[in-house]
């Protein structure tokens, strides 16, 4: 059970089903059996053979290990499949002797079939949000390039190109739902349980607020700063007015700079491609196609936009010096600094902010 998992959740009914099916796997020991039966098909003398004969060969010996690891993970996820569909039906019986819906248990294998699928992906309007009196949106900034298509072929196409399906860990949940609702059926008629409304919305409404903060902290944290800055833009339509979620378009704005002013944007932030949502490469073709002073200015100005209500908020000063240091304005640097050490005596970016 992780953050990243919990967010994507629309009701705490899900977040038991999900309880109920990992305490599965662990009464049925699931991990274990899975490193036996992993580490039994490695050693078995057959695949030992086979990848001596592979390290042997003369001309591509890699390409001939990787199909051979390959078929291991294969017949690994082959044998995971099963365990789901153990770990399910014994996690219905669980939830059964809860009050919570038995439809949510359905519904949670939906939210797992399309995991990979961002949940908030909404519109955005990058014009709605960067737009400033000071500094007008430039539509050329949205402008979509014309990327030359690339083949790969060789290892790449026939080695690390694994099938996606046969890679999930959770696969097949089409299948898994079917086979859920004919359980579901029998189990409606052992009694007379009927779903009782469980008042905890307001608290499950908490912990998804949490969680996506902590999402968003997460890339962040790990300089995915395209994602972050993504996942903030949503994350505003929800909540508009929230003092951290402005002050981390400032420092992500800010982290941008510094990385494409050192030549380390691609370390940082996705290129545009296919395979993401429309909306993201929308936020990925916008950063790509700022130059470094416009950076510098669409970060000043949104945060000016703001600091009308945030300013005594921590994470926000830190984040509208930032801005300024981008600008080279020194004499609003030194009354932000004065204020903020006003504010916070003991702040986490009091000696920080002394370089600036």
């Amino acid at each position: 059970m992780n953050v990243g998992l919990i967010r994507k959740f629309e009701h705490p009914d899900q977040l038991a089903f999900v309880f109920c099916h990992e305490l599965a796997h662990y009464k049925l020991d699931h991990v274990n059996i899975a490193i036996a039966e992993r580490i039994k098909s490695l050693n078995t003398k057959e695949t030992q053979e086979k990848l001596k004969n592979a390290q042997k060969r003369k001309f591509r010996s890699t390409t001939a290990v990787a199909e051979v690891l390959k078929e291991i993970t294969y017949e690994g996820r082959r044998h995971s499949r099963r365990h789901e569909k153990e770990a399910d039906s014994l996690a219905l019986s669980y939830f059964y002797n809860t009050r919570y819906d038995l439809n949510q248990a359905i519904r949670t294998l939906e939210i797992l079939d399309s995991i990979d699928v961002e949940k908030n992906d909404y519109p955005i309007s990058l014009e709605q949000v960067f737009q400033s009196p000071e500094y007008p949106f430039d539509h050329q900034w949205l402008a979509k390039e014309e990327s030359l298509s690339f083949g790969f072929g060789g290892i790449a196409s026939s080695v690390y190109q694994l099938h996606e399906d046969s890679l999930k860990t959770h696969p097949d949940c089409q299948k898994r739902i079917a086979w859920l609702l004919q359980e579901k059926n029998k189990w409606q008629y052992v009694g007379n349980k009927h779903p009782v409304e469980i008042p905890e919305s307001k608290r499950f409404d908490t912990l998804l607020a949490i969680c996506e903060l902590e999402v968003i902290a997460s890339e962040y944290k790990f300089q995915k700063y395209g994602k972050c800055l993504f996942l903030i833009l949503n994350a505003l339509r929800k909540y508009p007015n929230h003092a951290y979620l402005h002050s981390m378009i400032g420092k992500c704005l800010y982290q941008i700079y510094q990385a494409q002013e050192k030549h380390e944007l691609a370390s940082h932030v996705d290129l545009p491609s296919p395979k993401h949502t429309e909306e993201y490469n929308k936020v990925l073709n916008f950063i790509q196609n700022l130059r470094l002073s416009e950076l510098a200015q669409v970060a000043y100005y949104y945060m000016k936009k703001h600091s009308g209500s945030h300013q005594e908020n921590e994470e926000f000063l830190y984040a509208l010096i930032l801005s300024c240091e981008m600008m080279h304005k020194t004499d609003e640097i030194a009354l932000l600094r004065e204020k903020y050490h006003s504010l916070f005596i003991n702040g986490k970016y009091a000696s920080e902010i002394n370089q600036y």
